[in-house]
């Protein structure tokens, strides 16, 4: 027969699950304080990421610009006719690569948020499977001590001759001075 915890050993599990829960609370609150600094780290980082690109892509197109409105001039100035025209195809090749750098750059802004965001929602996530699994965990201390307060409530019955073996089998309890079986 498995021996009952008694009274004390029930009052030290009992702030030994305390004290666990306690633990648990407490890294909760951490890891998302950790998360929310984390996600704003990652914000200030892309947001200054946005900043650096688009001041590069300011100094490429000024330069571009520059260096094309140059050649335009230096161009129109020696050429006639078919050099006119080759000149003006230059010219907007230039722009073109300017307008699709221009595209490219804007597009890696918003694959960097797009990063940002899945790592904030990864943890988002995880802190709450953290919560999930804290929430298991005191759930199942309380399905424990009621296992042990019911263990102890019958052995205090069979302690104090409440609780016996029914002569033709079974379990029998004294109830109104009178045994009835009671594990049918």
């Amino acid at each position: 027969m498995s021996t009952v915890p008694n009274a004390d050993d029930l009052k030290a599990l009992a702030v030994k699950l305390a004290a666990v829960t306690d633990r648990v609370a407490a890294r909760l609150q951490q890891t998302s304080e950790q998360s929310l600094s984390a996600s704003q780290a990652m914000a200030r980082h892309v947001d200054d990421a946005r900043k650096v690109a688009e001041d590069m892509t300011r100094d490429a197109l000024d330069q571009f610009r520059q260096t094309a409105s140059g050649a335009i001039r230096e161009g129109l100035r020696d050429a006639t006719g078919r050099h006119d025209q080759a000149l003006a195809a230059s010219a907007q090749k230039v722009a073109d690569a300017v307008s699709q750098l221009e595209a490219r750059i804007v597009g890696s802004g918003k694959a960097q948020w797009a990063t940002a965001w899945k790592a904030f929602l990864a943890l988002v996530l995880a802190s709450v499977a953290v919560v999930a699994v804290a929430v298991y965990m005191v759930w199942q201390s309380q399905q424990a001590l009621a296992a042990l307060k019911w263990q102890q409530e019958l052995a205090e019955a069979q302690a104090a001759g409440k609780l016996a073996p029914c002569p033709e089998g079974g379990l029998c309890a004294l109830i109104n001075k009178r045994w009835t079986r009671i594990d049918r």
